[in-house]
């Protein structure tokens, strides 16, 4: 780190922030005269991969996203986790549901679209998160696990 900026093994030279629910990158190689800057009005850690595959791109090579396939759910599958969900300590997990999009709201953050990765399994892009639904023998939608940083915490549904 120099002043402030990152500086990669292969000299790439690139810093990167988020503030109020925006994020942005900038990135060059001094040496080729190459470099991308990319703002996003959501906070994505995904604006990172986007503006290293331009930078790559650029310099000729091929251009490519580390994004998990997801596949795409009924409106009816979707609605049967719509709902909140206790995660301890007075904070819960909202689920809501706009058409064929489902979000999820933690507690004094701001909701954001989960996206599915198959019928139980959704993940964010905004984080390194995913959230597992588990359901009773009947199917009912009973709980969410949330898998963040290496832990996992259980939120059982509810009805506020």
């Amino acid at each position: 780190v120099g002043l402030g900026w990152h500086v990669s093994d292969a000299g790439v030279v690139w810093h990167n922030g988020g503030t109020f629910g925006s994020h942005s990158f900038v990135g060059f190689e001094p040496g080729r005269g190459l470099g991308v800057v990319v703002l996003a009005n959501g906070a994505s850690f995904v604006v990172d991969q986007v503006g290293t595959a331009l930078l790559d791109l650029l310099a000729g090579g091929q251009a490519s996203l580390d994004l998990p396939p997801t596949v795409t759910l009924a409106p009816e599958t979707l609605e049967r986790y719509v709902g909140t969900y206790d995660l301890g300590d007075g904070a819960t997990l909202d689920v809501t549901r706009d058409g064929t999009k489902l979000w999820a709201r933690v507690t004094g953050q701001d909701a954001y679209r989960i996206f599915p990765l198959d019928e139980t399994e959704f993940t964010w892009r905004v984080v390194p998160a995913t959230l597992t639904f588990r359901s009773s023998a009947d199917g009912t939608v009973e709980a969410a696990v949330l898998h963040q940083g290496g832990t996992d915490v259980e939120a059982l549904r509810f009805d506020p």
